[in-house]
């Protein structure tokens, strides 16, 4: 995964003075005022707990300045970072960055975050869909199948059309990119269901098909 910065919970104190040069304090009551000052604080001590969960509950407050969530998106626990990918405060670099987060929960929750840059969004969602193709899990493996941001290269796999699964077969065969030759061999499968679905995509009637 790629750091915004390398440091932790000590990062986390640091930050906005090295950037800006100003104490935090001064950077607070600029954002916040006098009273809020005390709220991003304590967020702030928070944001350096040992605790996962705490810091978790930080990453989530909505008050939690963005500043504090750009040291905690490389927070060594995913719940953390997951928190930061959904908090509405979260910047558009920094969901960028997880997007391509390790963790497939926090790639999940930063793809779909309203904020991450629409580019970003379709090549996170592509990386997404060719792992999993490429996963052990069959229900990943059909769910890329279905996908029309699947690779050709990975479409065409024989783990793909070929597969051991039925629901995969068919997986490919409903998916709108699948090319004409591949749903030539999928409408003599063996499976009843994979059979209707390549003959409809190839536009012949499953009228009259007999299962398997």
């Amino acid at each position: 995964m790629t750091r915004i910065r390398a440091d932790n919970k000590n990062g986390v104190n640091s930050h906005p003075g090295a950037r800006y040069g100003v104490p935090f304090p001064v950077l607070a009551r600029a954002s916040f005022g006098v009273l809020g000052a005390n709220v991003a604080a304590v967020l702030r001590a928070l944001a350096g707990d040992d605790s996962w969960r705490v810091r978790e509950a930080v990453a989530t407050n909505p008050m939690t300045p963005t500043t504090l969530l750009v040291e905690l998106a490389a927070d060594p626990d995913r719940d953390v970072r997951r928190a930061v990918a959904a908090h509405h405060g979260t910047r558009p670099d920094v969901l960028a960055m997880l997007a391509n987060d390790g963790d497939g929960t926090v790639a999940r929750f930063a793809v779909s975050h309203p904020a991450l840059p629409e580019p970003v969004r379709r090549a996170a969602l592509r990386r997404v869909v060719r792992q999993a193709a490429r996963s052990t899990s069959v229900a990943s493996r059909a769910a890329a199948a279905a996908s029309p941001m699947l690779d050709r290269l990975d479409r065409r796999r024989r783990s793909m059309w070929q597969a051991t699964e039925w629901w995969i077969r068919y997986a490919v065969a409903v998916n709108p990119a699948t090319e004409a030759d591949l749903l030539t061999i999928l409408a003599g499968d063996g499976h009843r269901a994979v059979r209707a679905a390549a003959r409809a995509r190839l536009g012949a009637s499953p009228a009259g098909e007999r299962g398997s």
